[in-house]
């Protein structure tokens, strides 16, 4: 008997020292909470909090606390539960009761609840009485101040107004300043703004309201924001797009840029004739009609009916419809056939995405060899193995002629291990819809007389190599031997 009495007073005794080690951290503030690391934490709502946003997602419940200076996010709460115990809370409610759970500072979260009002347990508490409905204050900050602050909690969940301009085309979900030298992602795995919506702002200046969040961004390296309030923008017009200046016959740098204001220089395009085309941004069906004409047609290579075999290579080409397609695509080379002479061309309101040309190609899986219709974003000096239309209405190839490709063009490329050194106009052809074009309307390669030196593999060189280096080199399309 004593034996059992001194066993159930050591487990009483026991027990009770259990509750003293396990005690909970209490904090009665949420700037309190962000100094907590990580462990079960009761957060005592200061009086005043409000809700700022109810947002469910793949874990579940996420709510979002504002006690005026600073934000906090709960989540894990499954099932829809807390939001059909909140349903009907607006934005600025306020809040009273407590929170227990298990609080990250890693990732500024209180998590691992279950909603169930009442009594106080450990880890899956929330209790929560609502009052009458506030007016809501977010911080007001800079796509710059939120880069500088990553890394740290400053803002993490904090209930930020945002000033800037949403991009567009490649960068739909990415909110830049007006420099568009600073971005934050808008966190997308939240159905509050669809792709849709945040689209039809295109370049709109405005304010974006909403949630920052570190750990659910779409993008590892950025904050991402999660939208609080849709009617986000109060309209400031248009963004101020940056203004770029090309010309054909230089190399230029090609910059990515959100919003950009375009002028591509000597062109020299004219009406009927077939000019390959490549560009860095992406240009809407619209647009290209502006610059090309109404009546301006376009192909694309169709990989699926070109070929090489028996030692003939045969480019085809299929008419590209720019209503159906929306345009032409960032680095992909196209054909173009203005109804009107275009010499200088201004694309208005683009995103400038691709710094480097695409190409589209054929592959003989027989023999492993390929052949590509290439774009270029620089002059180009083609290589003998290359291939162009002259302006005289021949194949050509350039160890014959001693041509050079335009910026924002395309040439033909065929292996020299099936074609040799200098493939020509009867091993080598090109088909639009099924039919041979006639050379005599097809001109698709001009001169470039910039002046620059260029190697006999198209590689820019300084002028200084003219005098200095032995070799082959390029000068406005003639071949100069330097001994």
């Amino acid at each position: 008997m004593k034996v059992f009495l001194r066993i159930i007073l050591f487990f009483a005794f026991f027990m009770a020292n259990q509750a003293v080690f396990s005690s909970v951290k209490e904090v009665n503030s949420i700037a309190e909470l962000k100094q907590c690391g990580y462990g079960t934490v009761k957060y005592n709502i200061a009086q005043g909090t409000q809700v700022v946003a109810l947002i469910s997602d793949y874990s579940g419940d996420n709510l979002f606390l504002w006690d005026g200076e600073e934000g906090v996010r709960i989540t894990g709460l499954q099932n829809g539960y807390l939001s059909q115990t909140l349903a009907g809370v607006k934005p600025g409610q306020s809040v009273s009761g407590f929170i227990t759970g298990t609080y990250s500072a890693t990732q500024g979260i209180m998590n691992n609840l279950s909603c169930t009002p009442g009594d106080y347990y450990p880890n899956d508490t929330l209790h929560l009485e609502l009052g009458g409905e506030g007016m809501l204050t977010p911080k007001a900050v800079t796509v710059e101040e939120l880069n500088k602050a990553q890394g740290s909690l400053d803002y993490v969940n904090s209930y930020v107004k945002v000033h800037g301009v949403p991009a567009y085309y490649n960068y739909a979900n990415v909110f830049f300043d007006d420099s568009f030298t600073n971005s934050i992602a808008l966190a997308n795995d939240f159905s509050v703004i669809p792709y849709d919506s945040l689209n039809s702002y295109n370049n709109q200046k405005g304010y974006f309201t909403g949630i920052v969040n570190a750990t659910q961004s779409h993008y590892s390296s950025t904050y991402g924001l999660d939208v609080v309030d849709s009617a986000w923008f109060e309209s400031e017009g248009m963004a101020d797009a940056k203004k770029v200046e090309w010309d054909a016959l230089r190399t230029d740098s090609i910059v990515t840029a959100p919003l950009a204001d375009v002028t591509i220089k000597n062109l020299d395009m004219a009406a009927g004739g077939f000019y390959p085309l490549c560009l860095p941004f992406n240009v809407g069906s619209k647009l290209v009609k502006e610059i090309f004409g109404d009546d301006m047609k376009a192909y694309a290579m169709d990989v699926s009916n070109s070929s090489m075999e028996a030692g003939k290579a045969t480019f085809a080409f299929k008419a590209y419809d720019v209503d159906s397609y929306g345009g032409f695509y960032a680095g992909s080379p196209v054909i173009v056939m203005p109804s009107k002479d275009v010499g200088e061309a201004f694309f208005g309101g683009v995103s400038i995405s691709s710094t480097s040309p695409g190409q589209s190609s054929y592959t003989d899986w027989t023999t492993y060899e390929s052949m590509a219709f290439k774009g270029t974003f620089a002059p180009y000096a083609l290589m003998p193995s290359d291939l162009f239309v002259s302006s005289a209405g021949d194949l050509a190839n350039p160890a014959q002629r001693g041509d050079s490709l335009r910026a924002f063009g395309a040439y033909f490329s065929v292996p020299v291990s099936v074609y040799g050194d200098q493939p020509s106009a009867q091993t080598v052809s090109l088909v639009v819809d099924g039919v041979a074009l006639s050379i005599a309307h097809v001109a698709t390669c001009r001169p470039v007389a910039d002046g620059c030196v260029y190697t006999i593999n198209g590689v820019r060189v300084d002028k200084n190599a003219l005098k200095s280096g032995k070799g082959i080199y390029v000068v406005n399309g003639k071949k100069i031997m330097v001994k």
